[in-house]
């Protein structure tokens, strides 16, 4: 054989091989976007932010799937210093729950931009002194088999983006966007 008809061959083979590995393994990204409302959970006092827990209910559309869910949060760092700062799992309600294992998903989540402190200066305001307006950015901790669920299967490319609100009784409002990517391997 010659050097090109080898070289082609050669090319053919490997890029055969790409294109039916990627087959197998292809990356579906669905659109999200939700709400979330929750609320700060045990002791806080002014000069303590840790431990800082929350917990609440969301409500995402995942493309064309609205999936009502419950939310607990923690801090994990200093809000100030280097991110991930507070883990986030979710557990959603799950038409495809086979084995009664339901939607199961954690994030890591740290902030994009400082959050922006205002005053709570009206009577009863005295367990936490600031309103607190923040964005942050989340990414899956486990993907693939730690996944459970209508989440099994999530990868790379998955994340969202939070807007945010924490009032001066420390309920907690956020608004979601992004998307998250399935590994469709069947």
């Amino acid at each position: 054989m010659n050097f090109n008809l080898r070289l082609s061959f050669s090319v053919s083979i490997i890029a055969g091989a790409f294109i039916f590995s990627n087959s197998l393994f292809a990356i579906e990204c669905l659109p999200v976007k939700g709400k979330v409302f929750n609320n700060h959970v045990g002791n806080l006092t002014q000069d303590a932010f840790f431990p800082f827990s929350t917990l609440g209910i969301a409500k995402l559309k995942v493309g064309n799937k609205t999936m009502k869910c419950g939310l607990v949060g923690k801090a994990i760092a200093d809000p100030f210093g280097p991110g991930p700062h507070f883990e986030h799992t979710i557990v959603c309600d799950d038409d495809n729950d086979t084995d009664g294992t339901y939607a199961q998903l954690t994030f890591d989540t740290s902030f994009a931009e400082p959050p922006v402190f205002g005053a709570c200066d009206f009577p009863g305001s005295d367990l936490w002194p600031y309103s607190i307006s923040f964005k942050e950015h989340s990414v899956p901790t486990v993907t693939g088999p730690g996944s459970f669920g209508a989440f099994a299967g999530i990868t790379e490319g998955t994340s969202l983006d939070i807007i945010g609100e924490v009032n001066c009784n420390l309920g907690i409002e956020m608004k979601l966007t992004g998307q998250m990517c399935f590994a469709d391997n069947e």
